[in-house]
């Protein structure tokens, strides 16, 4: 199959359903069995059509806010008082319903399939509660909720994306087939008790799914849409985070960016700046006083205001970078900048131009091209395919290792099969629109794995 994404007026990769038969649908399986095939990875289908998302989604969510009553602000206010002062562990309170000021008439059927989706998702952890007693290294109900979701998950799926699915002679079935393993992949690894980038990762795939079949209409789909469904999505993990005290996935510890996130931060930096100026050179010093200007007329938060308790107070229900910086406070004990010393380095000394750019290639360096992570990306027959975007053939592969059946998108802390990688040294990769991504060398296995120095930390 060749790679037959087109792009409709806004960018975002639409497959032709035509050149799609029956039995290309497969479920996803393990492709990335070393490091070396990470020279694979960068050169196929799914890479292109995972850089093409990131960069449409962000150019739609410049100057957005999350809207009114997406974001639960009990999720990441803080609350001194609720703290374990053992592990710095927060007891959540039983979770929220929607919040009343929420509405989603106005967005388009598939954005409202996805958040039936989600809502769905929350019942299913309602009625697997954590188990009672202290647990240092994740709560065992979080296995019985995995457990639960994969006997109901092709039921929900098949009822809510059923009706909007009409993709040539493939069946709703089909889809289902392949797009599950993204979204339960989305949700944390059941062994391991954890959550990272990986599974960050595994969600941006879901949508991008949805919206190459269609079922989320890439000609409706508007910022505030796709601020919708992510906020969604983080704050049912921060609640899955917080009630089953799971694990960071793969984390840096203090010389990382964050335990659990990046993708957030790139959406979050994203609605503060022109983000097609950005990635085309747009961070020049005349552009960024033109920017600084709209930032002035449109009130927008100075970087270091993230560091301020009132200003995160302001805008942790509007803006995902504040939003996330504010949860890293509820959970994390001690000055931020001991704790968080990147986030805070970054948040103090540069413009969000600088901070915009420098973690989309940050995102590059040190999530799609780490072994540990992407080594558990699953690739289909139809969404994600292992095949050359180049040629449309398939690409070569290593001899399978034996795998587990668990959806699984994060590798386990303290794997050690990457190399340091400086973004500055390689050359670019360019997606169909122009946009900018660094390609890295396959790292060598067996090496040290060691934090991606900052692309602005220069």
């Amino acid at each position: 199959m060749q790679n037959t994404a087109q792009k409709p007026q806004n960018g975002l990769l639409r497959l032709d359903p035509s050149t799609v038969q029956s039995d290309l649908w497969k479920q996803p399986v393990k492709r990335i069995h070393e490091a070396s095939d990470l020279v694979y990875f960068h050169q196929s289908v799914a890479l292109h059509n995972i850089q093409a998302t990131i960069i449409e989604f962000c150019q739609l969510v410049s100057f957005q806010e999350v809207p009114e009553g997406v974001l639960d602000d009990s999720i990441v206010s803080i609350e001194e008082n609720a703290r374990n002062g053992s592990h710095g562990v927060v007891c959540l309170a039983p979770p929220t319903t929607v919040d009343p000021g929420f509405q989603d008439v106005h967005h388009p059927a598939g954005v409202r399939a996805v958040l039936k989706v989600l809502s769905f998702l929350e019942d299913v952890k309602k009625r697997c509660p954590p188990l009672e007693g202290p647990r240092r290294f994740g709560n065992m109900a979080f296995r019985t909720f995995h457990d639960t979701l994969a006997e109901e998950i092709d039921e929900i799926l098949g009822e809510a994306f059923g009706p909007l699915f009409h993709f040539g002679t493939s069946t709703i079935e089909e889809f289902v087939s392949e797009a599950k393993y993204y979204l339960v992949g989305s949700l944390g690894s059941r062994n391991r008790l954890d959550y990272g980038t990986g599974h960050e990762l595994s969600f941006l795939a879901f949508v991008s799914g949805l919206l190459m079949c269609g079922i989320i209409e890439p000609e409706e789909l508007k910022g505030t849409d796709i601020l919708t469904m992510f906020g969604k999505y983080y704050d049912l993990v921060k609640e899955l985070i917080l009630s089953y005290t799971l694990e960071p996935a793969g984390s840096h510890g203090v010389w990382g960016l964050d335990d659990h996130f990046h993708l957030i931060y790139i959406l979050g930096a994203a609605q503060l700046v022109n983000f097609s100026e950005v990635m085309n050179g747009g961070d020049s010093r005349e552009n960024r006083r033109h920017n600084e200007e709209n930032m002035r007329q449109r009130l927008t938060p100075a970087p270091r205001s993230v560091l301020n308790s009132t200003s995160l107070r302001r805008y942790r229900t509007k803006n995902l970078y504040f939003n996330a910086i504010s949860f890293i406070k509820k959970v994390k004990s001690g000055p931020f900048n001991e704790h968080s010393p990147v986030l805070y380095d970054i948040s103090s000394s540069k413009p969000w131009e600088k901070i915009s750019k420098g973690m989309v290639k940050m995102y590059y360096a040190e999530v799609l091209s780490k072994f540990p992570v992407v080594q558990h990306f699953y690739f289909g027959g139809v969404l994600f395919p292992w095949k050359d975007q180049a040629t449309g053939k398939a690409l070569p592969e290593t001899t399978p290792e034996e795998t587990g059946g668990e959806f699984d998108t994060e590798a386990s802390p303290g794997v050690e099969d990457s190399q340091t990688f400086d973004a500055r040294n390689q050359p670019t990769l360019r997606n169909t629109h122009g946009s900018q991504f660094s390609r890295r060398s396959p790292p060598v296995r067996g090496s040290v794995e060691v934090p991606t120095k900052a692309p602005w930390a220069r």
